[in-house]
């Protein structure tokens, strides 16, 4: 295979430590899968799995020894879809770019993070817990997974939820199965284990996810505040009494990053926005859609007006109804990066109640170092019931300094997030010995699972700090 071909598979951003890969295979179905993973097995080779499309921000390289690298973008079908149940299984090749006009004619569209990057798998966001805006429809951290088929690193095939039964795919969805349940056979949760992962328990064949139904009306309001406390307490008020669908809270500058794309528009935008702004979509479905809107765009500015704040369609020029646009037309860079050519990101989870003071820590560490900038995005989570809080730090990537800079800080604000209590949930690279050091029993748990779903420890190898 020649060398070219395995240039899309290296690491975007190098440290230096990590290994080429050894080879390429695109598995076109879960029989492939398992019998890459039974070969490699035998053999004792090492796999990387890649299901996102070219542009990635990390690639197939991240292990520390050569791996051959399994690239699931060629499974890209949806396999069925049912509009009354809401629910469609996919294939891990299936990316943000495409989800929605595969979707669309069967009147769904899917559940999605903040403006994803096209080219990103839905299943393998999914599968990380990326969280996504819909926080209104998260009833658990699975969601919105269905059953879903896993080959695991022995090779085996399984099925999970409400797929964890005989017959064929076709023959279950004929007989009126959809595999709607993520959680069993029985009282296991085999999908929960694998979610999270990072791949080194198993690789995803295909997954039921749940889908949102196309609304027949939908608005959309900003709500800004000089600081995150205020809109803080007006999400969880909305959340508690389900007014809205989507909703998020950005600083002025992540907000920007999300409606421009020039550096110099997004500086120039930031500078008139509110400090934060906490953003609200409101949908009715087809039954007196404008009766709902209605009652909830008056319940909703009551609410905001007996906080001190005001709910409008617009800030400094830019709708509301705009995010809508963005969030069904994936951009093909990540946003993030839209400010100076590349980020750092620290993020982590905590109550709604408490954000703000990591907030305040943030942009105290960030204000002692010169030049440097912070970005913050809180996405509630499980109906407002807990947030994902993200501190973004835009640098130069052509600048060493910057690069340095941004890696010191994102580190130092790691360490001091966790103290503070951050729950890092997704704890990637040197994030995982800081996550798992207060509890030394987890290790040994994580070791043995990692033993009876990957005994040989093929898959990822070196991704998580327990392997």
């Amino acid at each position: 295979m020649e060398e070219t071909s395995l240039a899309p598979y290296l690491s975007t951003r190098p440290t230096g430590r990590e290994a080429a890969p050894l080879a390429r295979v695109r598995p076109r179905n879960v029989d492939d899968i398992a019998a890459v993973v039974r070969w490699a097995r035998q053999h004792g080779v090492p796999l990387t799995t890649v299901s996102s499309g070219p542009g990635a921000r990390s690639r197939g390289a991240t292990a520390e020894r050569p791996t051959v690298v399994v690239d699931l973008s060629g499974m890209d079908r949806l396999l069925k879809v049912d509009p009354q149940d809401a629910v469609a299984v996919l294939e891990p090749g299936v990316t943000f770019g495409r989800i929605d006009s595969l979707l669309a004619p069967h009147g769904l569209r899917a559940f999605k993070p903040l403006l994803p990057r096209a080219g990103k798998s839905v299943l393998a966001s999914y599968l990380e817990r990326e969280p996504n805006l819909q926080s209104f429809e998260q009833w658990d951290v699975l969601d919105p997974f269905g059953g879903a088929q896993l080959v695991f690193g022995t090779g085996d095939t399984f099925r999970t939820g409400g797929a964890a039964i005989s017959g064929s795919l076709d023959d279950n969805w004929k007989a009126g199965l959809r595999y709607l349940q993520a959680i069993g056979p029985g009282g296991t949760d085999f999908l929960r284990v694998v979610q999270g992962s990072q791949g080194t328990l198993a690789i995803l064949a295909w997954a039921a996810i749940l889908c949102e139904r196309v609304p027949h009306l939908e608005e959309a309001r900003f709500i800004g505040a000089d600081s995150l406390a205020p809109l803080a307490r007006l999400s969880a008020e909305l959340h508690r009494r389900r007014i809205g669908m989507a909703t998020f809270i950005a600083s002025n500058l992540h907000l920007a990053s999300v409606l421009e794309t020039e550096p110099s528009r997004i500086a120039e935008l930031a500078a008139r926005l509110p400090a934060f702004v906490l953003y609200v979509q409101l949908t009715a479905a087809s039954e007196f859609p404008e009766d709902k809107i209605a009652y909830q765009l008056d319940d909703l500015g009551r609410l905001a007006a007996e906080a001190g704040l005001s709910a409008t369609r617009e800030l400094a020029g830019h709708s509301a109804g705009t995010i809508a646009t963005l969030q069904s037309r994936p951009p093909e860079d990540c946003y993030k990066d839209r400010l100076a050519g590349a980020h750092r990101s620290v993020f982590f989870l905590t109550q709604m109640d408490g954000a703000d003071r990591f907030v305040a820590l943030a942009q105290e560490q960030a204000g002692m170092q010169p030049g440097a900038r912070v970005a913050i995005h809180v996405q509630p989570r499980l109906h407002g019931r807990n947030c994902h809080v993200e501190l973004v730090l835009p640098y130069d990537p052509a600048s060493a300094s910057q690069a340095a800079a941004a890696e010191a800080l994102a580190g130092e604000l790691a360490q001091a997030c966790c103290a503070q209590g951050g729950f890092f949930s997704r704890p990637y690279g040197a994030w995982a010995d800081m996550a798992l050091a207060r509890n030394p029993t987890i290790k040994p748990l994580l070791r043995e699972t990692k033993s009876i779903f990957d005994p040989d420890h093929i898959l990822n190898p070196g991704r998580l700090c327990f392997q």
